[in-house]
């Protein structure tokens, strides 16, 4: 656990690099992008593109959609970052600990 939290203190608490919040935060984009324009969110969500330029344009707002760089292999930022979209509804509700309205 100590190893964990200075690692997280010292590596892990940037927004630029961090997975953690690279991921969110292009979750955030693209859940936004649902209440915004629908239809754009479910070209990017599905790759059934019908619109290029209205796609293009949300994908261009995400930091790591696509890869900077290539090896050649299976892009996995895809498939993490749609997860992550449903994190940001269960984010915004109060789960445990909520402060009384009385």
């Amino acid at each position: 656990m100590l190893v964990w939290a200075v690692y997280y203190y010292a590596y892990g608490n940037d927004r630029v690099t961090s997975d953690t919040f690279r991921f969110f935060d292009d979750g955030l984009i693209l859940y936004e992008s649902f209440f915004a324009a629908p239809s754009t969110f479910f070209q990017v969500m599905t790759g059934i593109v019908w619109d290029a330029s209205a796609h293009q344009a949300l994908v261009d707002q995400t930091n790591n959609w696509y890869k900077t760089y290539n090896y050649g292999i299976f892009n996995d930022n895809q498939t993490i970052i749609p997860p992550a979209i449903l994190l940001q509804k269960s984010n915004t509700e109060c789960h445990f600990g909520c402060p009384s309205n009385s």
